[in-house]
C-alpha cells in the first residue's frame, strides 16, 4: 500500500499529513523531535488491518501551517488531536501523548498503548 501525502483543515490550521487505507480512523501522533514519517512502517500495517491510518505533522512541524499567534501550548495541541473525535484508535509516541492528557475522557477508550523511547 502506498502512503499518500495530503492536507486537512482542523482546529483552524492547515495540517500536512500522511495517510493510507480505509475504514475506521487510526490517528498516529508523533513526538518531539520526530515527524509524521515516524509512522511510515506502522501506517501500512494499520491499513492492512482495516484502518484508515493517518499521521499528521503536528503543530510546529512543516508542512503544517504556522499558527496565528504562535500557539504551541498543550491546550492547542489537545485541540488539534481532539479535532477528530471519530478516531477509533490513537497511537501516540513520546511527546505525542501530551495532547491526550488534556482529554481525559478519551485516554482509556482511544489509546491502545503509550510508546516512548
Amino acid at each position: 500500500m502506498e502512503i499518500k501525502a495530503s492536507t486537512i483543515r482542523a482546529n483552524g490550521l492547515e495540517f500536512g499529513l500522511l495517510e493510507v487505507g480505509g475504514g475506521p480512523l487510526a490517528l498516529c501522533l508523533h513526538g518531539f523531535p520526530d515527524t509524521a514519517h515516524t509512522w511510515r512502517y506502522l501506517l501500512p500495517e494499520l491499513a492492512t488491518a482495516g484502518y484508515h491510518a493517518v499521521a499528521p505533522f503536528m503543530r510546529g512541524y512543516a508542512p503544517t501551517a504556522v499558527p496565528d499567534g504562535g500557539r504551541y501550548d498543550i491546550g492547542a495541541l489537545a485541540g488539534d488531536a481532539g479535532a477528530r473525535p471519530d478516531s477509533e484508535m490513537k497511537v501516540v509516541h513520546d511527546a505525542g501523548h501530551f495532547p491526550q492528557l488534556e482529554q481525559p475522557g478519551q485516554v482509556n477508550e482511544h489509546i491502545l498503548a503509550w510508546v516512548t523511547s
